[in-house]
């Protein structure tokens, strides 16, 4: 099996690390890309692996989820790891989705996920979403019918997006907050915890 490697050590890269340990991944060949950290340092078991400009010259097939929970920091490892939507800097580097195995997709095929998005534990999705690129849909989120996600979101637990609602690019969208029915948010925007937008 290919390497899986998760950017970010933090606390989102652990509970990535975590959902992955706990679904079909090979454990031996997962690992975290982290900047700040020692290489060969050990975080809940998993070994850090090395750098984001060590992995962007990886020479072997290997699977990258992101797992950065600030927006801003998101923003610049996506500069220097893709050249655009569709192309990673390295060409041997790939990007799939996760969804956890409780994570809720109620008529998949009307559901279309770019890459690189991690859909988290009891996340419901109901019909006839678009979410585009790397982004997060953290625990016990809906998105009902007809939403639009862009790109490099973050959606904190519990977050309730109404049906038609459209979120532009790097929106960060804290926990609890309630995005009401056909509601536009521009790129960039910070929602607050517990906000109500509509």
């Amino acid at each position: 099996m290919n390497s899986t490697f998760i950017i970010g050590a933090g606390g989102l890269g652990r509970e990535v690390a975590a959902m992955l340990l706990n679904s079909d991944y090979d454990k031996s060949e997962l690992y975290f890309i982290d900047d700040n950290l020692k290489k060969g340092t050990q975080v809940n078991g998993v070994e850090v692996w090395g750098s984001l400009t060590e992995l962007i010259a990886y020479p072997n097939e290997a699977q990258v989820f992101l797992a950065v929970g600030s927006a801003e920091i998101k923003k610049k490892i996506l500069k220097q790891l893709i050249q655009d939507e569709a192309t990673a800097v390295n060409p041997k580097l790939s990007f799939p989705n996760f969804i956890h195995k409780s994570a809720q997709l109620e008529q998949r095929e009307f559901i279309k996920l770019g890459k690189g998005n991690i859909i988290c534990q009891g996340a419901l999705m109901t019909t006839n979403i678009t979410l585009g690129s790397f982004n997060l849909v953290n625990r016990y989120s809906t998105l009902s019918h007809d939403t639009v996600i862009g790109n490099n979101c973050i959606i904190m637990p519990g977050v309730h997006i109404s049906g038609g609602a459209k979120v532009g690019n790097y929106v960060y969208i804290g926990t609890g907050a309630v995005i009401a029915l056909s509601t536009f948010i521009q790129n960039n925007a910070r929602i607050e915890p517990g906000e109500i937008v509509g």
